[in-house]
């Protein structure tokens, strides 16, 4: 039952209420000066000769402002629609239904909102015998939205309550992915202790396949039941394989050291010597990235190459991603360490590229590597024949930890195009640490090394991510 009515706005009672700023209302208090207030609020009879506001709170604000600085008459009159309420659930639910849908709310005051109405409807359906009778279905039906987006909204005024800090963003979206970035670090926090927390367990060694490369039957069988076992015991020791340190400093002690281990395959992705602010629009996750100057970028090539070269043995494939503005530098510094070099690149294609620079260049959509190897004999291609083109998407924004992260799917790929199981890569250049994921994967043991132990800490998380998995009863 409604009516409408003016009423003294003096009298109106704002109660506890969805929003709780009033800001920007200097076009409606000209609109009310000129026009007066066109579109009426609501309200309800307290009992007591005030008014119970039900929606319309700026309206109602703009004119008590406009009266105590007397721009508008002592006798001027609120239009309202007067309606009768069963209780204060139906206060409530009067309140929300009609200011959700406005665009004015502050985005956590749309949150709360929404959170508020779902619980009173809870609340007023109760519960029936087969379970709850109001779902976030009803809800998102209610409010004309969809599932997903009521079930994120609702998640994420729980989250406003537990972590206030959230309240500070400026968008729901950035609400979201700050979470999101919460959520992985405690995720990542809970996985590395619980790796830490393991026993290491001596590894099978690799050497029973190294002599096995250059006979066709063996190399059939290689890998055909790679056993669980020793990719579980490879998972263990994965804080061994990822090592923190220079690169070069690692190799240059090998070499000192007259030490060659039995390397089958080498993964190089140096530096690009770019700035990957000006290139890319990702910067998420660079605060421990480094990269080398363009003036010190060929001695830094030339060193590696040569480093490389004395601590591999002479029979060994590899692959150098590089930016294609160096490729006579990559080329030419292989060449002269002593490695045999397909000078025709393989090219990783994306679907879609980046420039920050839009109105000088057009989005880069490919990444070449060479092909290399060392010795008279190296380990034969696993996929003969195959295309050197690598068609595969880029990893989402939002799963990315390391800003040159590569898909796993195309890791995995190169690896069986190049690399054998049961034998030992070299990674110099970890990164994320994929490259080290997906030879587990494919039962092949691998090392490197990286100057941050951030990433480090998240590809722990990651492997025993896969650890727990393969550990999990069928």
């Amino acid at each position: 039952m409604t009516k409408f009515v003016n009423l003294d706005p003096r009298k109106i009672d704002f109660g506890t209420r969805i929003r709780q700023v009033y800001t920007e209302m200097t076009e409606l208090k000209e609109s009310i000066l000129d026009k007066g207030v066109i579109q009426p609020i609501s309200v309800a009879e307290n009992g007591d000769g005030s008014y119970l506001l039900i929606a319309g709170g700026r309206r109602s604000k703009a004119v008590l402002e406009l009266l105590e600085k007397h721009e508008l008459p002592d006798s001027f009159k609120m239009p309202a629609i007067l309606r009768k309420l069963e209780d204060a659930a139906d206060l409530r639910e009067c309140e929300l239904t009609e200011n959700l849908f406005r665009e004015d709310l502050t985005w956590t005051e749309r949150l709360f909102g929404i959170e508020d109405l779902h619980n009173l409807q809870l609340a007023k359906h109760g519960k029936k015998a087969r379970g709850k009778s109001w779902t976030q279905s009803k809800t998102a039906s209610l409010l004309n939205r969809s599932v997903g987006g009521i079930s994120r909204c609702l998640e994420l005024a729980q989250a406003l309550h537990a972590i206030p800090k959230l309240k500070e963003c400026k968008s729901e979206d950035e609400a979201v992915r700050f979470l999101r970035k919460l959520t992985e670090a405690a995720e990542v926090k809970r996985l590395t202790k619980a790796h830490e927390a393991r026993e290491p367990e001596e590894e099978i060694p690799h050497q029973e396949y190294e002599n096995s490369l250059s006979d066709k039957a063996a190399i059939a069988r290689i890998g055909r039941d790679f056993p669980k076992e020793k990719l579980i015991i490879t998972l263990k020791n994965a804080a061994h394989h990822y090592r923190v340190g220079d690169a070069l400093d690692a190799l240059q002690e090998m070499v000192d050291e007259e030490y060659v281990p039995q390397i089958s395959f080498l993964e190089v992705d140096p530096p690009y010597a770019i700035d990957l602010h000006a290139q890319k629009k990702m910067t998420k996750n660079m605060e421990d990235y480094q990269e080398i100057t363009r003036e010190k970028y060929p001695d830094f090539i030339g060193r590696t190459c040569k480093l490389l070269y004395e601590v591999t043995p002479a029979s060994t494939r590899g692959i150098f991603w590089f930016g294609i503005e160096w490729y006579d530098t990559i080329l030419s510094e292989l060449e002269g360490a002593g490695f045999d070099v397909d000078k025709i690149p393989c090219i990783w294609a994306k679907p879609a590229g980046q420039t920050n620079a839009v109105d000088d260049y057009l989005a880069r959509c490919w990444e070449p590597f060479f092909v290399f190897s060392k010795g008279s004999n190296p380990p034969p291609l696993r996929k003969r024949g195959r295309s050197n083109i690598f068609e595969f998407n880029t990893v989402p924004l939002s799963e990315k930890y390391h800003p040159t992260q590569r898909p796993g799917t195309l890791v995995r790929e190169i690896l069986q195009t190049f690399a054998w199981p049961g034998t030992l890569t070299m990674v110099p250049f970890l990164g994320s640490g994929q490259t080290l994921l997906s030879c587990y994967e494919e039962g092949i043991t691998a090392f490197g090394w990286d100057l941050s132990d951030q990433y480090k800490r998240r590809f722990i998380a990651e492997a025993e991510k896969m650890l727990q998995k393969l550990e999990a009863p069928e």
